[in-house]
């Protein structure tokens, strides 16, 4: 969720990981398609939250809360 957070930002923002919630409800088996929705809830001045569902196929596998400190480089 990090790596898309800072997906065409030019600033050399960094995204320091201040909580991540991971729920694992299913399997995934070797040759099911994996596919991660990911949704940007709401991006603060410093703080970002995000929210992801997993899906083996069609069938929700996890699903994951976070949020990320965005910090500038000087």
């Amino acid at each position: 969720m990090a790596c898309l957070a800072t997906a065409g930002d030019s600033h050399g923002t960094n995204m320091l990981t201040v909580n991540l919630q991971v729920d694992f409800l299913g399997l995934a088996r070797i040759g099911q398609w994996l596919e991660f929705d990911t949704v940007f809830v709401r991006t603060g001045r410093t703080l970002q939250f995000a929210n992801c569902m997993v899906r083996a196929d069609t069938e929700v596998i996890a699903k994951a809360s976070a949020t990320y400190y965005r910090a500038v480089a000087s």
